[in-house]
Formats: C-alpha cells, sequence, structure tokens
C-alpha cells in the first residue's frame, strides 16, 4: 500500500462518515492491508469449515446456517413459534425447541434489520444518553465486542471514538451492519452465535449486549458466555426490558394488550407484518405522539404524558420510520423477557459480577465489572 494511497483512503474515511476521531494513519494501513475478504476458515480440531463472504466471517454452528436472503420475507421462509416465550424461565435444554427459537429470531431480525436500515437516526445520542455513560477517552485503544449487534448502528459509536469494535449477530443483519460500516476500519462484522462465541477467553477490555439477550431462549446463558470472553475487570454494559410494575396501571394494560396482539403478529410474514404495522402509525401519532407534544410545555402536562408509549419526548428528534422500526422490533419478536427491578438484582449478583451498577429508564441498564 502506498503512502500516497494511504493518506487518500483516511481522507475518505474523515469525510465519508462521522465516526473518525479516533482513527489514525497507522491502524488504517494495518487494518486494509490484512483484512481478508473472501476465504475459508477451517477448524483443525474437527475439520468444520467457515465461508469469509465479502470480509463477513460466517461462523453458525451447522443448524444455524441460513440462506443469505432477507429471512422472512415470505411466510414460506418464516420460522414460527408455537407460541410466545416470554417467561423468565430460561430454555435450558438445548434441544429442538432451543434450535427453533434461535431460527425464529434469526427469521426476524434478518429481515428487520435490513429493511429497517436507514441512517438518519441519531444513535449516537440515544447510545449516551439511554445505554452507555463513558466519555471518549473510555474506549480509545480498546478492543470491544457488540453482542447482538443488528445493522451496527450502536457498534459504530465506540468504534468512531476509538475501540477496535467486533460486531457479531445471529442473523443476515450483519450484511446490513458491513453496509453500515464499511467507510469504519475500526468495526469487523461477525455471524455467529452468541451461545457459541468464536473468540477466546478474555479476549475484549469491554463487551455490550444492548437490548438483545432478554430476546433469546436462555439469557442467563448468553451472558455467561458473553462473560467468558471479556477480560478480569473489564466492563459489559447490559440493557434489558423491563416490567411496568413501578409506573402507571395504562402502561400495564398497554403492555398486556401488546402481549396479546404479538400472539398473532409473530407468525406473520416479514412483508405483511411491516404492511400491518405500517397502518398503526397514524393512531399512535394521533392518541399518543401528538397530545404528548401539545401538552409538554404546560404545567403537569409532561408528567401526564411521559408514561405514555411513542410519547414527543422519546420521538421529538427522530423519524416516523423509527415509530415503524420500533413496532416491528416488539411486535416481531417471539420471545420477550421483562424483568422486576427484584429479578434484576438477583440475576446479577447470581452472575459473580465484581460489582454492578443497575440503572432504571425505559428499561435496566447494567453496566457491570467482570471478576
Amino acid at each position: 500500500m502506498s503512502e500516497e494511497w494511504r493518506q487518500t483512503l483516511l481522507e475518505h474515511l474523515q469525510t465519508q462518515s462521522d465516526y473518525h476521531e479516533g482513527v489514525d494513519l497507522e491502524t488504517v494501513t494495518r487494518l486494509y492491508e490484512t483484512e481478508i475478504i473472501e476465504g475459508v476458515l477451517t477448524c483443525h480440531s474437527c475439520l468444520a469449515s467457515y465461508p469469509i463472504e465479502d470480509g463477513t466471517p460466517r461462523l453458525l454452528p451447522s443448524d444455524l446456517r441460513t440462506s443469505f436472503g432477507l429471512g422472512r420475507g415470505k411466510q414460506s421462509e418464516t420460522v414460527v413459534l408455537n407460541k410466545l416465550q416470554d417467561q423468565i424461565s430460561p430454555v435450558k435444554d438445548r434441544g429442538e425447541e432451543f434450535v427453533r427459537s434461535q431460527k425464529a429470531i434469526q427469521s426476524n431480525y434478518g429481515y428487520e434489520w435490513q429493511v429497517f436500515s436507514h441512517k438518519k437516526t441519531p444513535w449516537e445520542k440515544i447510545y449516551d444518553e439511554t445505554y452507555i455513560q463513558e466519555d471518549a477517552a473510555f474506549f480509545k485503544n480498546k478492543v470491544g465486542v457488540d453482542c447482538g449487534c443488528g445493522n451496527g448502528r450502536y457498534t459504530m459509536v465506540p468504534a468512531g471514538r476509538g475501540a477496535e469494535m467486533v460486531g457479531i449477530d445471529l442473523s443476515n443483519a450483519i450484511l446490513a451492519a458491513k453496509e453500515k460500516g464499511k467507510d469504519l476500519p475500526l468495526f469487523h462484522p461477525v455471524q455467529g452465535d452468541i451461545y457459541n462465541l468464536p473468540f477466546p477467553d478474555q479476549q475484549f477490555d469491554f463487551a455490550q449486549t444492548l437490548g438483545v439477550i432478554h430476546i433469546t431462549p436462555d439469557p442467563e446463558g448468553a451472558l455467561q458466555s458473553i462473560k467468558r470472553t471479556v477480560k478480569a475487570t473489564g466492563k459489559i454494559f447490559i440493557y434489558v426490558y423491563r416490567t411496568f410494575e413501578e409506573d402507571s396501571m395504562m402502561k400495564q394494560h398497554a403492555l398486556y394488550v401488546a402481549n396479546l396482539l404479538r400472539a398473532l403478529t409473530i407468525k406473520m410474514s416479514g412483508n405483511v407484518l411491516y404492511l400491518f404495522l405500517y397502518l398503526l402509525i397514524p393512531p399512535i401519532f394521533l392518541l399518543c405522539y401528538l397530545p404528548s407534544m401539545l401538552f409538554w410545555h404546560i404545567p403537569g402536562g409532561r408528567r401526564m404524558f411521559k408514561n405514555f408509549p411513542y410519547n414527543y419526548e422519546q420521538y421529538q428528534n427522530r423519524s416516523f420510520r423509527d415509530i415503524h422500526m420500533n413496532l416491528f422490533d416488539r411486535f416481531g419478536n417471539p420471545i420477550e423477557r421483562r424483568y422486576t427491578r427484584r429479578e434484576m438484582m438477583d440475576w446479577m449478583e447470581k452472575s459473580d459480577f465484581e460489582r454492578f451498577e443497575l440503572k432504571k429508564g425505559q428499561g435496566w441498564t447494567v453496566t457491570a465489572i467482570n471478576r
């Protein structure tokens, strides 16, 4: 790689992406000179082979290898579960039910994160305000992993602050993540299974799993798998859904109705579900967003509407496309566990962290230090 080409590449990265402040010329050179675009990874002990396509390793177990298309586009491509798996107790048996749950997740998110791959949403602001409150210096020169990265929206933030990031996802959403991070040399997409992470022990300085493990068949097992790959005293950032026991009755009833509806929507094909949820946007705007916007600056109005779903505070700087996306995330999801404060405390204490901090927001945010 010539010096002239290196300089041209760095200038291109700085003009094409907002995420470049932590990138230096030496890093760009090293990553682009060593990246493998096409090839095969072979395990010497078991002789299993895994393809690398367009710079993306496909490290899935044999029973989870899927086509490289969208997934769930047609009814015949949609893997459905016979019932919702929203109970707190995990599916410990890694048998047929477990694998089918994994395939249903693949089917849903492979479709969702390629259809909803828009880039205008202020992901960096949401990342800082909702999930991880660390200054930019924390990420500099660290190596991190985003488990369940989806389309890479939150993997890009630490990568833009100087962390070398691996984004791993079970589904074909990894294709959308690859496209989103194409101008970011510190981002490395991998398709793989959160229960069989293809990384050595204590490989990463930190890990993040944001809105992911509570939608897996065994959240506790997923967290233990992630913990294994993080160095001692490394941080693990977690975000999961919470119950609304501490919120208004209205919000609790809304969740109950939503769960009744989910029993039907998880069986729809992606295209049908996409259209069905699109038709819900106008009533949500009229019943939730618009009233909260009108009353937001009136004394007492903010308190009245703060617990409304899809309220003005949540979406004032976002598009209706985001409402559509979040509806799909809720109603396409075959599994959705929610936790009380006590359940979260018990789970984190049982997980054997050095220490952890639990915060309540739209969900539960945990910052844990690995033992």
